[in-house]
């Protein structure tokens, strides 16, 4: 079937968006004009124009998107939901958009994060908010690392205590938890599993991005009754528990500049 629409403007109004095109008009069986998908009609009303009516010819919301259609009768909202995940890909009134409606676990507001989740190493947007991986904020992590520690004397007894200051710096894209600094003496400067651990630690608190700690001589160490009359360096570890989940752990030690004679 054929419709004309034609328009009289008894009003002497113009609402600026008269189409000359075909408005894909279809009559129904209940005798009204009801335009369908795809049709230039949709959405190209005039919200203010003059006595607007509130309702449709069928009883249903005049303004279902952003502007009212062109004629009597207001094209319902579709909104496709392939994946079945309760999101649609039309957005609107539809609500948020679905970035990827082929597949059930991409949807606005779907957990990815915190750092480590595979949802942060997978190259897909799960949550729809345009950052995928490690630029979504929800994926990027903490990086504590030492800046500096102070020399230790240059000889000290075994079983002796000296004390020390140093200074963690959060280098990562979001705030840290708490974590504890340990210091350990070591024959070459990077840390390893015979490297022996001073008694003595600090505690470190809640640093935001780029921020930092520093203990002001405030720890006092112990050497180990039993450490052998050898050369060492000093080592502060940060996050020496691993309370915090970081980018990298293995950047978290650093070596003083001189070293400290160990003697009976």
């Amino acid at each position: 079937m054929s419709e004309d629409l034609v328009v009289t403007d008894t009003d002497n109004y113009s609402q600026g968006n008269n189409i000359q095109a075909d408005c894909l008009i279809v009559l129904t069986s209940s005798n009204h004009l009801h335009l369908q998908a795809g049709s230039p009609c949709i959405d190209k009303g005039v919200n203010t124009a003059p006595s607007l009516p509130v309702t449709d010819c069928d009883g249903e919301a005049r303004i279902i998107n952003s502007a009212a259609d062109i004629g009597a009768d207001e094209y319902p909202e579709q909104c496709t939901d392939n994946d079945g995940d309760g999101y649609a890909a039309e957005g609107g009134t539809c609500g948020p958009v679905d970035c990827d409606d082929s597949n059930p676990n991409v949807f606005p507001g779907a957990v990815e994060g915190p750092f480590g989740d595979p949802a942060c190493s997978d190259l897909i947007d799960n949550d729809c908010d345009g950052a995928i991986d490690s630029a979504d904020s929800n994926c990027q992590a903490v990086d504590l690392i030492e800046i500096s520690v102070t020399n230790p004397p240059t000889t000290a007894a075994a079983g002796s205590s000296f004390k020390l200051s140093d200074t963690v710096k959060n280098q990562g894209n979001i705030a840290s938890g708490v974590s504890t600094t340990r210091y350990y003496l070591s024959t070459n400067k990077y840390i390893s599993a015979k490297d022996r651990r001073l008694t003595g630690s600090r505690a470190v608190p809640v640093l935001n991005p780029g921020e930092t700690s520093r203990g002001i001589r405030s720890v006092t160490v112990t050497i180990p009754a039993n450490m052998p009359q050898e050369t060492y360096y000093l080592l502060a570890c940060a996050d020496d528990t691993n309370a915090v989940i970081e980018s990298n752990e293995r950047n978290n030690c650093k070596a003083s500049g001189t070293t400290v004679q160990v003697t009976p």
